[in-house]
């Protein structure tokens, strides 16, 4: 969902699959936070402009969020998914942390909240969840269509590493993203019951800043 030769927001994107989970969804704490010290690691010896997506989460963890604060800090913007338990994001980590965009899913056939998206005001965004096609990772299949949002959270993770292509710094391209969302069109009956969970669709502005 970032960037591929044929899906994916930013097409030219130099991807790093960085794996800190098993082949079943499984890991622990301390791997993400060894993940996260080689993104950060790698952006300085690189000295290139970096984004990292986290399709990861768990119970509220304080360290898991300071280690995610810290990685921001640096000048790498963090996108992470929301959850899938409907439930406030607030009670999962790295969703909760402070400096991270939050993302939750949008089923695009009514542009309401998906129905295992979690919300609350621990959510910065909504973008495409619901049968988002990509690249097969396993199986036979060259293509794969998957809810969740883990599938929105690298959509954003794409529209930011585009900005940031088109010569914008980490703190202009969260900016852009702001800008140019979509605000107040998830419907009513789809938020109501969702309280403090922000009424904005992301969208992607193609024309240069």
């Amino acid at each position: 969902m970032v960037g591929s030769k044929t899906y994916g927001v930013q097409k030219e994107a130099r991807l790093i699959d960085v794996k800190v989970l098993t082949k079943n969804g499984a890991g622990n704490l301390s791997t993400v936070l060894e993940g996260l010290e080689y993104i950060v690691n790698n952006s300085r010896e690189t000295k290139k402009k970096s984004i990292a997506n986290l399709s990861v989460g768990a119970a509220y963890n304080a360290l898991l969020n300071n280690a995610v604060d810290i990685a921001v800090n640096e000048g790498i913007p963090i996108v992470v998914a929301a959850g899938n338990t409907n439930e406030p994001a607030c009670g999962y980590s790295p969703a909760s942390a402070q400096s991270v965009i939050t993302v939750g899913a949008i089923d695009d056939r009514y542009d309401s909240i998906a129905s295992f998206s979690n919300w609350g005001r621990c959510v910065d965004i909504f973008a495409s969840g619901v049968y988002v096609a990509s690249l097969a990772t396993y199986r036979g299949d060259a293509t794969l269509a998957l809810s969740g949002t883990s599938m929105s959270s690298p959509i954003i993770t794409g529209i930011l590493a585009s900005y940031m292509a088109m010569g914008l710094n980490a703190d202009g391209a969260v900016s852009r993203l702001f800008q140019y969302a979509t605000v107040g069109e998830i419907p009513r009956a789809s938020i109501f019951f969702r309280p403090r969970t922000v009424n904005m669709i992301a969208y992607y502005e193609v024309s240069p800043p």
